[in-house]
């Protein structure tokens, strides 16, 4: 009986890994033919088309809020005393640091890789050099693709990716984003604009802005066809779109 349930015990350790390899394996990617060779997947973290939107993440935590305001520093993994603002991980500044911690890491762990966490170990999260490779070596077109606006991305091979304009979240009220609209009989309407959802696409890279004081973290932006890598608060909401991991 001991040498069955042994048996059987191997059996359901083998479907159970079997199974989580081809989870992995139902992300699909594209070569375009960039110089480093990274390979792009076709929808961001959260998303099952890559036209959707997906999950928005703090930089270094890997689950969705399930709230708006709370993509801000009070409920940030990684803070300490917010009102000062220490930050407890990814640090290369003691005047930042909680307590003067200091810890030299500027790339994210796989623990903290949202991708990593979420798709599997052959998938991480982009660094700031492999963004700014696919914003030099690639033409970008904005366009509309099942009716959701975004931005495609060729490669040198012809091959393309579609990044949706899935804007951002940073915790504080939406209703800051508005426009005025003039109705035919003279009313005017105020519409609010969501974090810039449909206008703007902001996603996060794997490496910490370690010139600053350590809050910040290196995104990616693209805004009417001018896309570009500046630093960007790590608390806030961004998206992930992975890229595949050299093994």
């Amino acid at each position: 009986m001991k040498t069955l349930a042994n048996c059987i015990s191997v059996i359901l350790l083998l479907t159970l890994n079997v199974g989580y390899s081809n989870a992995q394996q139902e992300h699909e990617y594209v070569d375009l033919g960039l110089p480093s060779g990274t390979l792009w997947a076709t929808c961001n973290v959260g998303a099952e088309n890559p036209w959707d939107y997906g999950d928005y993440f703090a930089w270094g935590e890997t689950e969705p809020k399930d709230a708006r305001y709370k993509y801000y520093w009070h409920y940030y993994k990684y803070a300490e005393d917010t009102i000062r603002l220490y930050i407890t991980k990814y640090c290369t500044n003691e005047e930042r640091g909680h307590n003067g911690f200091t810890d030299g890491k500027t790339i994210l762990e796989p623990d903290d890789d949202a991708a990593t966490v979420n798709w599997g170990s052959e998938w991480c999260m982009p660094t700031k050099e492999q963004w700014k490779e696919l914003t030099d070596s690639c033409i970008w077109t904005m366009v509309t693709l099942n009716g959701i606006n975004g931005y495609e991305a060729k490669g040198p091979n012809g091959n393309t990716i579609f990044l949706p304009a899935s804007g951002e979240k940073d915790g504080v009220s939406s209703e800051r984003f508005f426009q005025l609209t003039l109705t035919p009989n003279g009313n005017i309407v105020r519409t609010i604009i969501n974090d810039y959802i449909g206008r703007t696409g902001s996603y996060w890279s794997a490496t910490l802005d370690d010139l600053s004081t350590g809050a910040n973290v290196f995104g990616f932006n693209i805004y009417k066809v001018e896309p570009w890598v500046a630093a960007e608060p790590r608390c806030m909401g961004l998206s992930v779109r992975p890229v595949r991991c050299k093994q």
